[in-house]
């Protein structure tokens, strides 16, 4: 099974993608800025994580969670 992490403030974005990857049967993941996604990603393991780039903390929290992650 595979697991991603959606990390996107516009709740409405990640709802109308998510009804396409639902025939996946993927388990999908759903936060709304950066941090809390840090705190989901260092508690369970994901096969992908999709984030965008312009949503809180600050105005490129994408950016800033993919450099904690790579820091991690």
């Amino acid at each position: 099974m595979i697991r991603i992490l959606w990390a996107d403030d516009q709740i409405d974005v990640t709802k109308s993608f998510s009804t396409v990857l639902a025939p996946t049967g993927a388990l999908i993941d759903f936060c709304s800025d950066g941090e809390q996604a840090l705190d989901k990603a260092s508690k369970q393991q994901y096969d992908l994580i999709l984030t965008d780039l312009a949503m809180p903390p600050g105005h490129w929290g994408g950016l800033w969670l993919l450099e904690q992650l790579k820091a991690r």
